[in-house]
């Protein structure tokens, strides 16, 4: 983990900050409103079975196992989540090495992927 920490955390070059990029950015109808029960249901049927759990080492199969109460229980969350702000809890992820080739003794061929418990959610609306 000291090769991604070495890789990822550092200073950011100082200089004259960039000119501001004039983007139009393209509205998303799913972002306009806080998100109803439905949607919570849906994305919970949607989860991909057999990943591996994130941070909260809670598995989709375990999600998708519980019925409606947790479908409920995540709506009420979500909704004051979407109030409020993400909890920093859910802004961490593991960083999972993943050997690409060559000499499994070197940091360089590894790739590093990143598993966080609420992309999935997020993804699957």
């Amino acid at each position: 983990m000291e090769f991604f920490s070495e890789l990822y955390n550092h200073e950011s070059p100082q200089g004259p900050p960039p000119e501001p990029l004039s983007i139009q950015t393209p509205r998303n109808a799913f972002l306009d409103g806080e998100p109803n029960i439905d949607e919570i249901r849906k994305a919970v049927r949607s989860l991909k079975n057999g990943k591996p759990p994130g941070v909260n080492v809670i598995t989709a199969e375990v999600i998708k196992a519980d019925g409606e109460v947790l479908p409920r229980r995540l709506h009420s969350l979500i909704s004051l989540v979407w109030q409020l702000e993400v909890p920093a809890t859910w802004k961490r992820a593991l960083v999972v090495p993943i050997h690409k080739k060559g000499d499994s003794r070197k940091c360089k061929n590894y790739r590093g992927i990143i598993i966080a418990c609420y992309r999935s959610l997020a993804k699957s609306s």
